[in-house]
């Protein structure tokens, strides 16, 4: 019985792990977002606080240059330059405010005047940007200085009307403040202003910022999933476990189980009550159902032992009328090979009988020679039919003895086409023999090799013109430990689609073939391969109409007999050998 827990982890807990996963991904989106809003504020509060200091001291600096001219002339209107300019007025001012508040000023640039007003790297990097970008104004960054947080500020100072008198043509002149003056033009970068503003109190207010709206967003996912939990819990779950239960009643046989439970009935959604109402029906047609199949099962079952009774007798038959096809097909065998046998002796005499008249008759009583010929042809192949059907008769009664001796294919191959040649020459058909040299010994039964040669030979000597061909030749296959013997004529051919069927009982490679009114009983070629199934070896064809056929035995050096008993070998062994 298979278990019912096909999953380790509840639904309730997957709905749960689902929903605060999807929750900790708004609350890690929430606080980036936050972090960044906030972040971005502090950034626009101090930029604008540095620009409104900006603002102040370009005041302070267009004040000073406003009133140069009254506080450089005496009482008498006489020019007294006292040493306070634009300047040196600005740079007081912001050094003074540097040292009152936690505020840093600086005006700075690549070659000034005084060597303290030399440009830190951000300051130069902001003074890159403004001569490279004409359009650029401002440059600020966030910094950390010994781990204190500051804003830096930088905005562009450019050449006035006013600074043309100490800053202006001619270069290397000295001006009033006896420095040489550096050849500025109107609109020229005159240097940067730069304010450092402390931001540490900022970042730790938004810090502080950040880590109150998570503490309040996790505590408002914490209230969501307990709640959904709860809500789960008594609206899905609970009616579910309930509904399982029922079910494993049912799966058990209790098809009286029914989902009652009003209060869960009471909470739970109209989905989840629509499938109570369906289970609830499905287990009271279940239950009819099972009703009817009691009876339904004890009228199947003595139909069923009805049915036994009627087998077991129509068994009993069939034996019987097996055993008497058995005997009867015995009894065939046994008629045929009797008859064979008490065939062939007379057969044989009238042969004999036959020649002995053919040589006593005069040279010139043709008629009565060309008539006894004609008697010893009919004879002959008489003799071969009743050979055939007494060698295939004895294979399938089981009675077929095999002697396997170590022979020489030599003696045996030349042997046979030496008692073919008078039917070859009758034929006129030229019959060769051609055997390989490296021919071993080959350990098999000769009678019946010899039997099957025979037959492959006869076969070819009838079906080869006058004038064709019949080779006998053989060949070892080193690698399979096997010997093939092949019987190769240049006749008529076998049409592929005759091939398959040439090797059954009573079957011919035509019929009818033009210009051929030969009729055998169609046993050669079926004998030949029961016998080659008998030495366990193979059987191959390979022919084309009009072009001649080559018919192959493939016997094994070291053979491992076959079984006495013949046996007729499935389609899939032989159709390999049947072309």
């Amino acid at each position: 019985m298979a278990s019912n827990n096909h999953g380790s982890v509840t639904l309730k807990i997957k709905i749960i792990g689902a929903l605060a996963f999807m929750m900790c991904l708004l609350f890690a989106g929430n606080t980036l977002w936050n972090y960044a809003n906030q972040k971005q504020a502090m950034e626009l509060q101090l930029l604008e606080e540095s620009r409104s200091l900006k603002t102040m001291m370009n005041s302070v600096w267009s004040f000073a240059a406003i009133n140069r001219e009254l506080v450089n002339t005496s009482s008498s209107g006489e020019y007294d330059y006292k040493g306070l300019h634009c300047s040196i007025v600005g740079k007081s001012v912001g050094v003074i405010f540097s040292r009152s508040s936690d505020y840093t000023f600086r005006f700075v640039n690549f070659n000034p005047r005084n060597p303290a007003d030399a440009p830190d790297p951000i300051e130069a990097d902001a003074l890159d940007i403004f001569s490279s970008d004409q359009a650029a104004l401002e440059y600020y960054r966030f910094v950390d200085v010994e781990g204190e947080r500051f804003f830096r500020y930088v905005y562009k100072l450019t050449v006035t009307t006013d600074c043309i008198e100490c800053h202006g043509q001619p270069v290397g002149e000295t001006d009033i403040s006896g420095y040489p003056k550096e050849g500025w033009a109107i609109g020229d970068i005159a240097g940067v202003g730069s304010i450092t503003v402390p931001a540490q109190a900022y970042y730790e207010n938004l810090t502080r910022n950040i880590r109150v709206d998570s503490l309040f967003f996790a505590a408002v996912v914490t209230a969501v999933v307990v709640g959904l939990y709860f809500a789960l819990t008594r609206l899905v779950i609970s009616p579910l476990n309930t509904m399982q239960e029922a079910f494993r009643k049912v799966g058990q046989g209790d098809l009286k189980a029914r989902h009652d439970h009003p209060v869960i009935a009471a909470f739970s959604s109209r989905e989840i009550s629509s499938m109570i109402y369906s289970f609830n029906n499905m287990a009271d047609d279940l239950a009819a159902l099972y009703a009817g199949l009691e009876t339904q099962v004890e009228q199947r079952t003595e139909e069923l032992n009805r049915a036994n009774l009627d087998l077991a007798q129509q068994k009993r038959h069939v034996e019987a009328v097996n055993e008497q096809l058995k005997k009867e097909s015995g009894f065939k065998s046994d008629f045929l090979a009797l008859v064979s046998h008490e065939l062939r002796t007379p057969l044989t005499s009238i042969l004999a009988f036959a020649e002995l008249l053919d040589e006593s008759l005069g040279e010139y009583d043709k008629g009565s020679r060309r008539q006894l010929k004609k008697i010893i042809e009919s004879g002959g192949s008489l003799l071969e039919l009743v050979n055939n059907l007494l060698d295939s008769a004895r294979i399938e009664a089981g009675k077929q003895t095999i002697s396997p001796e170590m022979i020489d294919l030599y003696d045996l191959l030349n042997g046979t086409a030496t008692i073919m040649s008078p039917l070859a020459h009758k034929n006129k058909v030229m019959l060769s023999v051609d055997l390989a040299k490296n021919i071993p010994l080959v350990m098999t039964d000769p009678r019946l090799l010899e039997r099957a040669i025979e037959n492959l030979l006869s076969n070819a000597l009838k079906f080869t013109p006058p004038g064709g061909t019949v080779v006998v030749s053989a060949s070892l296959s080193e690698p399979a430990q096997t010997v093939l013997i092949s019987v190769a004529d240049d006749g008529i051919g076998i049409p592929e689609e005759r091939q398959e069927v040439v090797f059954e009982r009573f079957i011919h490679s035509d019929p009818p073939i033009v210009g051929y009114n030969y009729r055998g009983s169609g046993l050669g070629l079926s004998l030949v391969r029961e016998i080659a199934q008998l030495l366990n070896a193979r059987i191959g064809l390979e022919s084309k109409p009009g072009e001649g056929s080559c018919f192959t035995i493939t016997i094994p050096i070291t053979a491992e007999q076959g079984n006495t008993s013949y046996k007729e070998p499935d389609n899939e062994q032989d159709n390999g050998d049947r072309r």
